[in-house]
């Protein structure tokens, strides 16, 4: 099983109900653990931010957890 595979398995098996998104946010930090910087917001919501060197356009990527 690759990678991708892997994180697939683990967040379709994990528990995600509405309000209660903590088991999602500690696997997708796992899997960025160590590629970009982890922080959370006031309501628990998980931000991953990954600086780049060019001074190409930025681009941003959001998802629900539950």
């Amino acid at each position: 099983m690759d990678k991708t595979e892997k994180l697939f398995k683990e967040l379709t098996e994990a528990s995600g109900i509405s309000g209660f998104e903590d088991e999602v946010a500690d696997i997708m930090a796992g899997h960025l653990k160590g590629v970009a910087k982890i922080s959370y917001d006031n309501l628990g919501s998980l931000v991953a931010e990954k600086k780049g060197t060019a001074a190409a356009p930025k681009a941003m990527i959001a998802g629900h957890m539950d």
